[in-house]
């Protein structure tokens, strides 16, 4: 009797380590599928890398100073003239000055509205235009507090641009 109870208890043990090794058995095989899937989107982001290091190398970028309106080209000499980079900074007009690398990233946007938000970004920052609005009037929809205007020469360098 003794012995049949031994002989249980190995049994449990046994079948308790053999489930262990099944989970595990499991756990690696799931990973090992995981390193598969990611060898496969590895392999598509170095075609990808490849592509686009191809595409720039081609010269298919527009250099600075650009600008994504088109302008008649009696406005053509000013706009070159005012968006020349000095000391690393991009002078947009009314002492507004942002930075070339910055003003280069801003120029290779492909749609106006990016063009202004990234530009309006690099003037007033992420957070100062949480806490403003254009006119400084109140939202008519939220019935707030009127949030303060933007700094008219700031906004005056923005729109100009």
């Amino acid at each position: 009797m003794e012995k049949l109870k031994d002989e249980k208890q190995k049994h449990r043990t046994t079948s308790e380590k053999l489930n262990t090794l099944k989970r595990k058995y499991d756990d690696l095989k799931n990973e090992l599928e995981e390193l598969r899937d990611l060898r496969a989107v590895t392999d598509q982001l170095r075609d990808c890398v490849s592509h686009f290091q191809t595409f720039v190398s081609s010269e298919s970028l527009r250099p600075y100073p650009c600008n994504p309106v088109p302008m008649p080209p009696a406005e053509t000499n000013e706009l070159v003239a005012r968006f020349t980079e000095e000391d690393g900074k991009v002078h947009l007009g009314q002492g507004v000055w942002v930075r070339g690398e910055v003003w280069r990233r801003i120029c290779t946007t492909h749609k106006d509205s990016l063009f202004v938000k990234e530009l309006a970004v690099a003037v007033w920052g992420t957070a100062a235009l949480k806490e403003r609005s254009i006119s400084g009037k109140e939202c008519p929809t939220k019935r707030g507090e009127a949030r303060p205007p933007l700094s008219p020469g700031k906004f005056l360098a923005v729109k100009g641009t």
